[in-house]
């Protein structure tokens, strides 16, 4: 069996993650979604989450950067959610 290549295995990603974007936002609607919140280091945080849409973006020969003005900012967020909002954003 030979390995799925990159833009499959995203497209098995997304189509999976779907029904839990769903279920999350009638959970927002219903005011039943928990945060759990953590002080975490932001720009480098969605510095990585960029960084799994690279190879994406140079297949489609789309200039894709992540620029900050910080180097670093401290936050409180949520990993998750903000991790969620980024990949619907950039997908």
């Amino acid at each position: 069996m030979r390995p799925l290549n990159h833009k499959k295995h995203s497209k098995i990603l997304e189509k999976i993650q779907v029904p839990y974007h769903i279920l999350d936002f009638r959970k927002a609607e219903s005011g039943n979604l928990n945060l759990i919140v953590q002080n975490d280091e932001l720009v480098s945080f969605v510095g990585e989450v960029f960084t799994a849409f690279e190879d994406i973006a140079l297949e489609k020969d789309i200039k894709f950067l992540f620029l900050s003005p910080k180097n670093e900012f401290d936050a409180w967020f949520d990993n998750d959610k903000i991790e969620k909002i980024l990949y619907n954003l950039l997908s």
